[in-house]
């Protein structure tokens, strides 16, 4: 008795297309801001263009960020190109290790007398 997933004929013809395995991005540009308030925004977004609001930045500040712009094609993964250029592992647990919210759950401990 058949199921309804096998075929009597192994030929199968689907569409797709291959991707590159190695992309170079285009237009990388970069830059590091200095800032204070972590709750604020560092770049403008489309919601502040619509609004025609115009961001301030501190000239200094106790933290650091790196904005980072470029372009990829089509089905290439910008955070994929962000760990590349951070060299951060993708691996759970350092992501769950870099993560300063992330708390290891403590062992359960039992004593037997």
């Amino acid at each position: 008795r058949a199921s309804h997933f096998e075929f009597k004929e192994r030929v199968l013809n689907t569409v797709g297309d291959y991707r590159k395995l190695v992309v170079k991005p285009g237009d990388l540009t970069w830059e590091f801001v200095e800032y204070d308030d972590h709750t604020l925004d560092l770049i403008e977004t489309d919601r502040h263009r619509m609004e025609g609001v115009t961001l301030s930045r501190e000239q200094s500040g106790s933290m650091t960020a790196c904005i980072l712009g470029f372009n990829l094609p089509s089905s290439c993964y910008a955070t994929m190109c962000v760990r590349e250029a951070t060299r951060m592992s993708t691996a759970k647990e350092a992501l769950q290790r870099n993560d300063p919210k992330y708390k290891r759950p403590r062992r359960k401990t039992t004593t037997t007398c």
